[in-house]
């Protein structure tokens, strides 16, 4: 064995220090000053090794490093090389849907999913369903890729949904990038401006 691989024996086995304590180093340390004790050591760790040889026994491998996944972007671009007009397609859709301009929600892409037969997804986040979405969009023909697209309808302002959102519906308000915005009525105001 060579000195490298005995020191990295005893840095493993210091290692141990945190799940064994201090207490038991040190007793062990007592117990290897005595030569009864360094023979039995000795002749056990020599049995180990021998039935470790026998029985095939092999140091494992480092594990192989897995090749890092291109992204899901990237596979869109490499088919636009090959169908220029179906990459560009499948690529706009991934962005706009990325970006949220198009289905911003979960359920809007699980309503267009259904409303359009494709099949349905069991996702539990928006983020999770828009690469499978896009997914079965790569095997279909480019005029049907283009056709379920144009039924796509793009996020507006007006489409808010958040709590701002309905309060500005309710108060009858402008959407806040409106250049305009409408005086509020007071309350107890008889004025119908």
């Amino acid at each position: 064995m060579s000195n490298d691989k005995k020191y990295d024996l005893l840095l493993d086995l210091a290692k141990l220090i945190k799940k064994y304590g201090f207490a038991a180093f040190n007793d062990l340390s007592a117990d290897l000053s005595s030569p009864s004790f360094k023979n039995n050591f000795s002749e056990l760790l020599f049995k180990i090794a021998k039935t470790a040889e026998e029985t095939g026994f092999k140091k494992s491998k480092p594990a192989k490093r897995k090749q890092v996944p291109r992204s899901f972007r990237s596979s869109l671009l490499q088919i636009q090389e090959e169908q220029p007009e179906k990459g560009k397609l499948l690529l706009k859709l991934f962005d706009d849907l990325s970006s949220k301009k198009y289905l911003p929600t979960l359920r809007d892409i699980k309503n267009f999913i259904d409303d359009n037969g494709l099949q349905a997804l069991n996702v539990k986040s928006r983020k999770n369903a828009i690469i499978p979405f896009v997914k079965q969009f790569i095997a279909l023909e480019t005029s049907d890729i283009e056709k379920i697209i144009n039924d796509i309808r793009p996020f507006t302002e007006s489409d808010d949904r958040s709590l701002g959102g309905w309060s500005d519906i309710i108060l009858k308000r402008k959407p806040k990038n409106s250049e305009e915005q409408k005086p509020l009525k007071h309350v107890g105001s008889n004025s119908d401006e």
